[in-house]
């Protein structure tokens, strides 16, 4: 296994684009060693377009997953299609997001209080990418993370 560090995303408060485009190259980039992601589908701000319809979708999700279908820890599959659009177009906005190797296992990312704090498990690689990709946004520095 491929050996990751954790590191926290730091710069200015991100405006909504510049969220969605964090959190969507944070995610293309741990897609392929995900094997659970969890979301909530309630946002500090209004969504709109792509957002507002996964919302949507993501509701009607839990409320058929779950009998009280309140809408929080909403499990999704990152190698189906319509769960990683939904992750996707609505992580950014999300009050909390994460995704995880396994059940409740191996921390990949957490997009928390709607991308204004992430932070991801990256190899050398991926951090590389993702600097090289984000560096107008700001920069990853090493996190301990106590839970």
């Amino acid at each position: 296994m491929t050996e990751r560090t954790t590191y926290a995303f730091e710069g200015p408060r991100l405006d909504r684009t510049a969220a969605t485009r964090v959190c969507g190259a944070v995610m293309s980039a741990l897609r392929p060693a995900a094997g659970i992601a969890l979301i909530d589908a309630f946002s500090d701000y209004e969504p709109d377009g792509s957002a507002l319809e996964a919302q949507t979708w993501l509701r009607e999700l839990s409320r058929r997953k779950t009998r009280r279908g309140i809408g929080m820890g909403i499990e999704l599959d990152p190698t189906d299609e319509d769960h990683w659009w939904a992750f996707a177009s609505y992580a950014a906005w999300s009050i909390h997001a994460a995704l995880f190797v396994g059940r409740w296992y191996g921390h990949l990312a957490t997009f928390h209080d709607c991308g204004y704090s992430i932070t991801a498990a990256l190899t050398d690689v991926e951090r590389s990418q993702l600097t090289a990709a984000l560096s107008d946004l700001g920069t990853w520095t090493t996190r301990e993370l106590h839970h």
